[in-house]
């Protein structure tokens, strides 16, 4: 008796997701590195895998920290969902390993996913990014 097959034409699971899902790239920064800038476009999100990642931001002329992330954090994936721009700046306090994770990438994998969780996605992120604008500003 053989194991029912996918659309694919495989019997595993796991195999049948691991052809589908892209390769993501592992990036390494070193302490200092800047990863993103507030302001600019966003194209890519990082997975830290390793290291510590500083976020800042300037309100009324003044940098101040939004988050320090580790590892098994994401960084980034705000503007990836809500196209955009940056609205802080990631900076490695230490050589940090980092998961890359593309737009492009992104956007395969969040359009695999049903039109109710992808909207939710996107509100979610979208209340986030202006409950965070609220709480820096004043």
């Amino acid at each position: 008796m053989t194991a029912p097959k996918d659309d694919d034409g495989t019997s595993d699971h796991r195999e049948a997701r691991a052809v589908r899902t892209p390769r993501l790239k592992p990036i390494v920064f070193n302490a200092g590195d800047i990863l993103f800038e507030e302001g600019e476009t966003a194209d890519k999100a990082y997975v830290i895998q390793s290291g510590s990642i500083l976020i800042t931001a300037i309100r009324d002329g003044v940098e101040i920290e939004i988050a320090r992330l580790g590892r098994g954090e994401f960084v980034g994936e705000m503007a990836l969902v809500d196209d955009a721009p940056r609205s802080a700046t990631a900076i490695a306090e230490e050589t940090s390993e980092c998961i890359l994770l593309t737009k492009t990438t992104f956007d395969k994998i969040l359009g695999r996913a049903d039109v109710v969780t992808a909207a939710l996605i996107r509100l979610l992120a979208k209340r986030l990014r202006d409950l965070t604008g609220r709480v820096t500003s004043g």
